[in-house]
């Protein structure tokens, strides 16, 4: 990528045909890799489980590195008519910044989610907690509810369904980055915390082949990632910025699939 938008006002240091292309180039290189394990019991009495291990590490033109590692574990087993879920799950991120000083932000995030699901013949409840504890400096505890209802208005054709939940969300160099390669390599990275998120729609089918979902929500979140032009030089660049949000998303989808070889989804998002 080349930074390419800068204000020719404030360039005093170059000739008129602007930046030679090497001066404004930004790359970016990754190496990643994702294992998982993962049970396919038919009886769900069965303990089940997902295990799963991803990295990635990542590299600029502008010797910023970012190494990450994620390892989660989820355990299911149905005990009468109830379903227990659990869920353990740790993201380690180290950011270095050391081109003109060194700076680094190394932070951990480690969540707890157990539940228990219960299916009757017109409804599916979901109801668990949320516990999420982050280190960096200092360490900080989050709990948030998690619940989810489903109601077979019509059999195979007709579902509504609602819930509420959050979550503390990462927000990488490499997330930001690929939002917005036009970003600072020296990015201040802070986590989202979605205080609260509650969502309401109705899914079903057309026909044996084709389907539908249509859902809203509302969602609270406090250091919430924005883009803003860099001030302090060709306004070329982005830094990050964080301030708290109310979030409303419309959401809606459409599917079809002939058989296994061919599936087509359409979705659209309103923010």
């Amino acid at each position: 990528n080349y930074f390419y938008g800068y204000d020719k006002s404030l360039v005093t240091t170059v000739s008129e045909n602007g930046f030679k292309s090497d001066s404004i180039r930004q790359r970016f290189e990754t190496i990643s890799g994702e294992l998982k394990f993962e049970s396919y019991y038919d009886n769900l009495k069965k303990l089940n489980h997902v295990t799963e291990f991803s990295f990635y590490t990542l590299s600029d033109h502008y010797k910023s590195t970012e190494q990450n590692f994620k390892g989660s574990l989820g355990l299911s087993k149905a005990l009468n008519s109830e379903l227990f879920n659990l869920k353990i799950a740790l993201d380690n991120n180290a950011f270095k910044y050391t081109d003109s000083a060194a700076v680094k932000r190394n932070n951990t995030i480690f969540s707890l989610s157990p539940s228990v699901t219960t299916s009757k013949e017109k409804y599916k409840l979901k109801v668990g907690v949320a516990i999420y504890g982050q280190t960096e400096k200092t360490s900080k505890f989050y709990f948030f509810p998690e619940a989810e209802f489903n109601y077979y208005l019509v059999e195979n054709v007709i579902m509504p369904y609602a819930g509420i939940g959050g979550a503390v969300q990462r927000n990488s160099y490499q997330k930001a980055s690929t939002q917005n390669p036009f970003v600072n390599s020296d990015l201040n990275l802070l986590n989202s915390i979605e205080k609260w998120r509650f969502y309401a729609g109705v899914r079903g089918n057309f026909s044996a082949s084709s389907s539908f979902n249509v859902a809203v929500s509302q969602s609270k979140v406090e250091q919430l990632q924005m883009f803003v032009n860099d001030t302090l030089g060709y306004r070329n660049r982005f830094d990050a910025m964080y301030d708290n949000a109310a979030i409303t998303q419309l959401t809606g989808e459409l599917s079809f699939h002939q058989n296994q070889k061919f599936q087509l989804l359409t979705r659209a998002e309103y923010f």
